[in-house]
């Protein structure tokens, strides 16, 4: 943590006199990881789990590769789709946001996490509706 706030500090005083506002909350960002975002997982399945980090460490590559082929596919849909006022907009987003979701959905379909989730969903619908 103090590495961590010595380069944030660091990072926002340059970042800050180049890039002002943008400059600092971007220092945050890379301060974050540089150091936090493969520290702490490393510690916590070390220390905690007794178990390498390195299985975490792919998901979140390969949800990476996700991430910006979503990007990618939202860029290449984006331009064919012409915006006519408001309802334009709302159609846009509506088409948009089912095909990143229908993306997420074939990544974690078959992870236990999301079962449980599914399974917490459907208890709380049947517990709404009944």
């Amino acid at each position: 943590m103090v590495i961590t706030a010595a380069l944030k500090i660091m990072l926002s005083i340059v970042l800050g006199i180049h890039f002002q506002t943008a400059g600092i909350l971007a220092a945050t960002a890379i301060a974050k990881i540089l150091t936090i975002s493969w520290f702490e997982p490393k510690v916590l399945f070390g220390d905690f789990f007794g178990d390498s980090a390195k299985g975490y460490f792919i998901g979140q590559i390969v949800n990476f590769f996700i991430l910006a082929s979503c990007i990618a596919l939202v860029y290449a849909v984006m331009p064919n789709m012409e915006i006519i006022g408001w309802m334009g907009w709302i159609v846009r987003g509506i088409i948009l946001t089912l095909l990143i979701n229908a993306v997420y959905l074939l990544r974690f379909y078959r992870k236990p996490e999301f079962q449980v989730l599914v399974g917490k969903a459907m208890g709380l619908i049947n517990k709404k509706l009944g």
